[in-house]
């Protein structure tokens, strides 16, 4: 056992001190991992020193490191080794925290951690909330708890708005809470790709007109395409002109409340319903943990809290909360132990400077990319994400990440703005350097030349 432990332990910390000089992104096609991951159940075991060695070899170089400090697609996740360890005390102790009784000191961990969230955001203090594996999760909660409270279980005519740059997961989300495509209002957005106040509230009169019941409308804290974030006091005021729900999809930029210089941007956030923020992006956690925020956490409970006669013996009260009864899971993991940990060890100045990195990446990235006489400037850099193209053909942008995927040195994305495909930055990790950035423009640059 020991000689296994010493062994993981090595792989995880040379992960950590290796990363800077591994691949960004290495996969293999289905058929020839077909030939390495044999599909059969083995009828004899293995010793654990012989599949760690398979893992070191076949499984763990073959994936794309999230964490890289050259990873700018879709959304990074640059975890750090405090909450590592954390997860690791988490899955050998198996913490089971969906009641109070059967882990009272980690559901005050998780209370406490909930707290420093509520705060930040600037809720009152009757806002509670729990601890779920990603935003699309914690959207979805959200969503429920806004069905029951404003449709009161009539759901033929609840309408539900969101923007043509909300995240996935709203979509998904509603469609699985029972709110169909036929009831679901993509707004258009402004230049600027916020929600367009003008086309909602026209919308909304439309649907009143019609005798639909709208209840529910989601603004973005920090849009995935490009940083947006919608006018949360306007929102507020058209939701309670209508009696709606708001909800803040925080799941990408939220974490900006935790940065001394950049938390203005996130002002007024506190006047939503319900807020989800992903610790697993730009809080350094590694997958899963979220968080969703309700202002008036009692209606979580009027939503998920069920008492059957066989957990009769683990029944909450008011100080003492099973998390169970505030969404959807009975059985959860311990997630907030490992933001717990590391906010401790890191503290509000480190965490402070580590989410402010990431601004400042963005803006010397969008300095290069100004100054370049190939590339073009579609999007300033805003929450830590800059748009651009090389040239002006849609399929070069898509040519050259896919060349720089196969690379394995860099790793970036393309979107679509305004039915034109640009490359995108997300610089949130903050051991990225000045360095990996030029590194990464001028791969574009070779490569857009090339083609």
């Amino acid at each position: 056992m020991h000689e296994s432990l010493n062994r993981v332990s090595n792989m995880i910390l040379n992960h950590f001190t290796e990363l800077q000089q591994k691949p960004v992104t290495r996969n293999k096609t289905r058929k020839a991992l077909d030939k390495i991951i044999n599909a059969a159940f083995p009828e004899n075991g293995s010793t654990i020193s012989e599949m760690l060695s398979f893992i070191e070899s076949d499984v763990l170089t073959n994936i794309m490191h999230l964490d890289h400090p050259r990873f700018f697609a879709f959304v990074p996740s640059p975890g750090n080794f405090v909450s590592v360890l954390a997860d690791a005390l988490i899955s050998a102790f198996n913490i089971f925290n969906g009641t109070w009784i059967e882990a009272s000191s980690c559901a005050k961990i998780e209370l406490t951690v909930l707290a420093w969230f509520r705060d930040a955001l600037g809720l009152s203090k009757s806002a509670g909330g729990l601890f779920v594996s990603g935003g699309s999760i914690a959207n979805m909660t959200a969503m429920c708890t806004a069905r029951d409270d404003r449709l009161q279980g009539t759901l033929a005519d609840g309408i539900a708005y969101y923007s043509d740059q909300a995240h996935s997961s709203i979509k998904r989300g509603l469609h699985i809470i029972g709110i169909q495509n036929d009831n679901q209002r993509i707004i258009p957005t402004t230049a600027d790709f916020k929600m367009d106040l003008h086309a909602l509230n026209r919308q909304i009169a439309l649907d009143i007109q019609s005798g639909k019941k709208p209840f529910l409308v989601v603004a973005s804290a920090g849009t995935t395409n490009t940083g947006a974030i919608d006018s949360f006091s306007d929102l507020r005021q058209i939701a309670d002109q209508h009696g709606l729900w708001f909800h803040i999809d925080g799941a990408y930029g939220a974490a900006a409340i935790f940065s001394e210089r950049e938390c203005y941007r996130m002002r007024d956030i506190g006047w939503a319903d319900s807020i989800s923020i992903d610790p697993h992006k730009w809080l350094f956690q590694p997958y899963e943990a979220a968080v969703l925020m309700v202002n008036d956490r009692a209606k979580l409970i009027d939503t998920f809290r069920i008492l059957p006669e066989y957990l009769q013996d683990v029944e909450g009260t008011g100080d003492q909360p099973n998390f169970c009864d505030y969404g959807p899971q009975l059985t959860r993991s311990f997630k907030a132990f490992k933001v717990w940990l590391s906010f401790s060890v890191f503290g509000k100045k480190g965490l402070s400077n580590a989410i402010t990195r990431g601004f400042d990446l963005a803006g010397f990235a969008e300095e290069m990319i100004e100054a370049s006489d190939e590339l073009n400037l579609v999007t300033k850099a805003q929450m830590a994400i800059v748009c651009f193209r090389f040239g002006n053909r849609d399929d070069v942008q898509s040519a050259i990440a896919a060349r720089i995927s196969a690379d394995g040195s860099a790793m970036v994305s393309t979107t679509e703005l305004n039915n034109r495909t640009v490359l995108r930055l997300c610089t949130i990790n903050p051991r990225t350097t000045e360095s990996d950035i030029k590194r990464t423009l001028n791969l574009i640059v070779k490569i857009g030349r090339g083609i």
